[in-house]
């Protein structure tokens, strides 16, 4: 079987993207692939990789999570979904950088799954907007209580993706950017769906019927619909670029960052540090990068 895992991070789609997988339910399964709601796994797999100390599961256990999971269905695909998955918020960052311990966290999962085949699904973020929000996230007084004497710059990607790398070998990793994630959603959703799903999914509009105004996607929709099918993705990239930049809701697409030290220079020196990752990771082997 394969297991999609799309693990957030934290900040970027908050369970959007779940809850328009979870509109195709019943499509999907006709596929053979099952999109069981979260709270039947989001607290129980965190305990399982605590319990299970690094090991891979065994058959008592497997058999377990396949009836919390599936009951008395089978599946090719199962889909699971959720931001926790990687770590809690309060772990996301600290004087070890972003997310220290999440390539430990994937081996652990692909340890739960040891007879199947693990998909891992990632959004990356700007370090520079990231992190403001996380500290709001999790109410954290101070950057300086966040971080310790970590200079921001260390806020890199680039060395975390490839420890992931080498801790999941077998598995397959892909990654997007937050930023892009408006004109690739229906991407994004074909791409965790998998083999087998419907060429239209539902809840394709759903990110930017939240990011345009009602102008805008109106304008949109019957564009779409004069298109006649003809609509590359290509196409409905340029165009979905075209109407955010025309009809964006400026409350939306604006992001504030309130951060004591945080000078214009720094951040731009952090989200130069952000496109060079990008750039250096998109383009190794063993990794699928989802690019506009």
């Amino acid at each position: 079987m394969d297991i999609a895992l799309h693990l957030g991070v934290h900040c970027t789609d908050e369970e959007r993207l779940l809850l328009a997988l979870m509109k195709n339910r019943a499509a999907l399964a006709q596929a053979g692939t099952l999109v069981p709601a979260s709270r039947s796994y989001r607290q129980m797999l965190p305990k399982l990789v605590r319990s299970l100390r690094g090991a891979p599961a065994g058959g008592d256990a497997q058999e377990m999570l396949r009836d919390a999971l599936l009951g008395e269905k089978t599946a090719k695909r199962l889909i699971l979904s959720h931001e926790n998955l990687s770590c809690f918020p309060a772990q996301a960052v600290g004087p070890q950088g972003l997310y220290p311990y999440l390539d430990l966290r994937l081996a652990a999962l692909a340890n739960i799954f040891p007879t199947d085949r693990c998909h891992f699904y990632v959004a990356l973020r700007n370090p520079a907007t990231l992190v403001p929000e996380l500290l709001r996230k999790t109410k954290t007084p101070s950057l300086t209580e966040a971080l310790g004497d970590l200079d921001p710059r260390e806020l890199r990607w680039g060395p975390l993706l490839l420890r992931m790398l080498e801790a999941v070998p077998d598995a397959e990793l892909v990654f997007w950017c937050n930023e892009d994630t408006p004109l690739l959603w229906p991407d994004i959703l074909a791409e965790i769906a998998g083999d087998g799903a419907p060429a239209a999914l539902e809840g394709e509009d759903d990110m930017l019927s939240l990011l345009l105004t009602d102008e805008g996607m109106a304008e949109l929709q019957a564009f779409v619909e004069t298109a006649d099918g003809h609509f590359t993705p290509d196409r409905r990239r340029n165009v979905t670029a075209d109407f955010l930049e025309r009809y964006a809701r400026p409350e939306e697409m604006e992001v504030t960052i309130d951060l004591p030290g945080w000078t214009p220079e720094l951040i731009a020196e952090l989200t130069a540090g952000y496109d060079e990752d990008v750039a250096r990771i998109s383009a190794l082997p063993g990794v699928r990068f989802l690019l506009p």
